[in-house]
């Protein structure tokens, strides 16, 4: 019975891990399109 109850809390918090690296991914992909976008404007606005 325990070794059942480790076993199922070592694979939710593998599976919450994986849940944060894929997150973790995509808010870093988003964090540097909104940068992009900020160099742009910049740019723009420099130019102007």
């Amino acid at each position: 019975m325990k070794g059942n109850e480790i076993s199922l809390c070592v694979s939710f918090v593998y599976s919450l891990k994986v849940k944060n690296l894929i997150n973790i991914k995509k808010s870093s992909k988003g964090k540097l399109a909104s940068l992009f976008s900020q160099v742009d404007l910049f740019k723009t606005k420099t130019k102007n």
